[in-house]
This record gives structure tokens, C-alpha cells and sequence, in this order.
């Protein structure tokens, strides 16, 4: 038996492509479980740190 562990990455709209490809290149499921769960409201603050931080860099 595989342990599974859940992941969370934080990233913005126009960088959602990316990290999926990322994750579905590196992962060893032939079917990874990728969901993306919008931001309806956030803080302000810690919405520009999830921008300024998923840069790609």
C-alpha cells in the first residue's frame, strides 16, 4: 500500500497552467488529483504575498 499525502500550492490564476504541468510531469500517479479552489474573498495583504510570491522565478 502507497501513503498519499495531501499538498496545497498556493499560485495565481495566470500561473495555474504551470503548476499543473509541474505536478503532473513529477508525479508517479497516472491520474493525480489536481483541484483549484478560488479565491472568492482573501485579504488583501496576503493575496498580493500569493501574487509576489508566484512569480515563476
Amino acid at each position: 500500500m502507497q501513503n498519499e499525502s495531501r499538498v496545497l500550492f498556493k499560485t495565481t490564476s495566470e500561473r495555474y497552467a504551470a503548476v499543473e504541468a509541474a505536478i503532473r510531469a513529477l508525479h508517479g500517479y497516472e491520474l493525480p488529483a489536481i483541484h483549484a479552489i478560488p479565491f472568492e474573498h482573501v485579504y488583501v495583504p496576503y493575496g498580493e504575498w500569493i501574487a509576489a510570491n508566484s512569480t515563476g522565478e
